[in-house]
């Protein structure tokens, strides 16, 4: 939901010290994990790679619902920073329920199904308001 270039509740985010997105190699091979990192942009991509035993998985088009706005903008005094200075260090972000069904079929035999709910908390504008000399 965060994230503009995915469809709302499909983005695995990764924030520390949780553990987001975990799985297990059930298959007769073995996987490789290719990762692509770039700092600067805080931007990165997880790729595996395997060999397919026939199993075809999909995904719905999200539902989303609840969607709540951004609360007030928060300010906060700051004495690092002059008197009449303003900075932004955070943005708001509207809050949101989101779902999609997810199914893995072989050979015409549903081998599973489930759903994957998130929940997507408002937060407000947060800027620092310089109250320093």
């Amino acid at each position: 939901y965060y994230e503009l270039k995915s469809k709302p509740g499909v983005d695995a985010t990764v924030i520390a010290p949780s553990k987001d997105f975990r799985f297990k190699n059930d298959t007769p091979g073995h996987i490789l994990i290719q990762t692509i990192n770039d700092p600067k942009k805080l931007f990165l991509v997880i790729e595996i790679y395997g060999t397919s035993d026939g199993r075809v998985a999909t995904i719905s088009e999200p539902k989303v619902w609840g969607i709540s706005p951004p609360p007030p903008n928060i300010y906060q005094d700051d004495p690092s920073l002059p008197m009449g200075v303003t900075k932004q260090v955070d943005w708001s972000a509207w809050g949101a329920k989101a779902s999609f069904e997810y199914k893995v079929v072989r050979d015409g035999e549903t081998l599973e199904e489930k759903t994957f709910s998130s929940a997507y908390r408002p937060w407000a504008n947060v800027y620092l308001r310089g109250v320093g000399q």
